[in-house]
């Protein structure tokens, strides 16, 4: 699942994108997941694990693009709908800022795109449970008494008649 954002800066908001880089630049070492990416681990060793990306650079990230003429809101839209079709690249972390210039009266935008990574991991299925009418009150599961069947006995001690593993 991605988040994608078109935040529109009307009234003349210039930007440029070094005033777009900055500040994300500066946030990123506060939200690890932004500077990770996903690696597959070794068959029968689970599912991807998040690992810091030894070669991040925030200019991978942010980027700018200029909006094609006329420069209205049907082509900052089909720019932007450019934007959030590209798949992010699974070699670096999973997110990107783009910055769209050359709108209508001077103005610009900002596409985001982020793969939300509570999504990724097995825990992110239990989502679902968030999502509830909070005037009802959070059901309990049914809990059955374990019955006798269920329990563990405990571990009795195995004669050994030798090592476990053979010598070669």
């Amino acid at each position: 699942m991605q988040f994608r954002v078109l935040l529109s800066f009307g009234r003349g908001g210039q930007l440029s994108l070094s005033q777009v880089q900055r500040p994300l630049a500066e946030r990123v070492p506060a939200v690890p997941r932004l500077r990770q990416r996903l690696v597959r681990a070794s068959f029968g060793c689970g599912g991807p694990i998040w690992v810091d990306d030894p070669e991040f650079d925030i200019g991978d990230h942010v980027r700018a693009v200029s909006c094609p003429e006329p420069g209205d809101e049907h082509a900052l839209l089909d720019t932007a709908l450019s934007v959030i079709t590209t798949p992010l690249p699974r070699a670096a972390p999973l997110w990107s800022a783009v910055l769209v210039t050359g709108l209508a009266g001077g103005n610009c935008a900002l596409v985001l795109v982020l793969r939300h990574p509570a999504l990724l991991r097995r825990r992110g299925r239990r989502r679902g449970r968030v999502r509830r009418d909070p005037a009802r009150p959070p059901r309990r599961p049914h809990r059955h008494p374990p019955s006798h069947h269920h329990r563990m006995r405990p571990a009795t001690p195995v004669p050994s008649s030798g090592p476990a593993c053979p010598a070669r």
